[in-house]
């Protein structure tokens, strides 16, 4: 018996574990190792525990002698074999696969620092910013020579300036937004905090220059105050014209009623004032739930009366001023009402007014309130 593989079930095991050659060279390239009851598993030609490990050596006892890389050794002649669990000293190659890895290994720490680093690059850049302030809105109605403007003087622009001169913050034509009807203008200006702004913003706080431009120049100019953003206000310029003497302008009969030549006495909306009162009063002529009451109640031992008293505002009220008076009688048949302290001459501003008194055992007391315009 010269080699291994003489023998012919180790030839056959050989075989199926792809180990073609004889001798040395099988050896060399791929050791089979019998006996190995911890990594082996059995042989399927024999029926023996084999093993394929690198580094392991191929042994077999045949007739007493064990085959060793093709020579045969009996009793002491067996070399010495590698004491088990000390690892084989690593060959050149292993050498090599180990500088490979660790050069991989620091390749790929370094690659996870940068990847690491372009995504914190990333999430900050791309972090939200501060929320925008909504911005802050003016509207209303304009009159240039006592003419209402409408959507149709499209040559009519509003403007929104941090100076006379400045650059423009906003604008609008009119006609541009049909949403504003015949005869409003809507202007929405950008705000941002003071430290925030930018030079297309206005600071909260800051005072703008509002500006109402024709083909032909300046028509109308006005400082405003931008004091709070996602607010709408309203900004009315010029003074209405009554072209048919009725004592209401026409641009308050034209955004109401629809025309200038409507008969103001009547009502409309058949709320129990007729149109001109609603014009003085600053109610709708066409809503019958809009209408100037007096609200009395008793609130204990006390009579309470309370009216709401309305700003001045809108087309046909420009440069116009309403005031109240609240009076009293005991006897509205007689015709003398007397004005009530304190509550003779108070400009509308959107305020609550409320007058308290005791309730008298006498004759029943009548209140009313006077509303016009200046």
């Amino acid at each position: 018996m010269n080699t291994l593989f003489d023998h012919p079930r180790l030839a056959t095991t050989a075989t199926r574990f792809g180990i073609m050659g004889t001798g040395q060279e099988s050896m060399n390239r791929g050791e089979i190792h019998h006996g190995d009851t911890e990594r082996g598993r059995r042989c399927r030609s024999g029926g023996r525990l084999a093993c394929r490990r690198a580094g392991h050596l191929a042994r077999r006892k045949v007739r007493g002698a064990l085959v060793l890389h093709g020579k045969e050794f009996r009793g002491a002649r067996r070399p010495p074999l590698r004491q088990a669990g000390r690892p084989p000293l690593p060959t050149g190659g292993a050498l090599r696969l180990s500088a490979r890895f660790l050069t991989g290994s620091l390749a790929s720490l370094e690659i996870r620092s940068i990847l690491w680093t372009l995504l914190f690059l990333i999430l900050t850049a791309s972090a939200p910013a501060a929320v925008p302030l909504p911005d802050h809105l003016l509207y209303g109605t304009i009159a240039i020579d006592g003419r209402p403007v409408t959507r149709t003087d499209t040559g009519i622009t509003i403007e929104a300036r941090r100076s006379a001169f400045g650059p423009i913050l906003a604008s609008y034509r009119m006609g541009s937004r049909p949403a504003n009807g015949e005869y409003y203008y809507s202007l929405r200006i950008p705000v941002a905090k003071a430290a925030d702004a930018s030079s297309a913003q206005a600071a909260l706080g800051e005072s703008v220059v509002i500006t109402v431009r024709t083909t032909n120049g300046i028509a109308h100019q006005a400082i405003h105050s931008v004091t709070e953003p996602g607010v709408a206000l309203r900004l009315d310029f010029g003074a209405g014209v009554d072209t048919n003497g009725d004592g209401v302008p026409d641009g308050w009969e034209l955004a109401t009623l629809g025309t200038s030549g409507a008969n103001l006495d009547r009502d409309t909306d058949g709320d129990g004032a007729n149109d001109r009162t609603e014009y003085f009063a600053g109610t709708q002529p066409t809503d019958p739930g809009d209408v100037f009451r007096l609200a009395v109640t008793q609130d204990g031992a006390n009579l309470q009366v309370a009216f709401r008293a309305l700003r001045a505002v809108g087309t046909g009220f420009e440069a116009r001023t309403r005031y109240y008076a609240l009076e009293s009688t005991q006897d509205p048949a007689a015709g003398s009402w007397s004005p009530i302290n304190n509550h003779s001459r108070i400009p509308g501003n959107g305020q609550l007014l409320t007058y308290s008194e005791p309730k008298g055992t006498n004759a029943p007391t009548f209140f009313r309130a006077r509303v016009w315009l200046e």
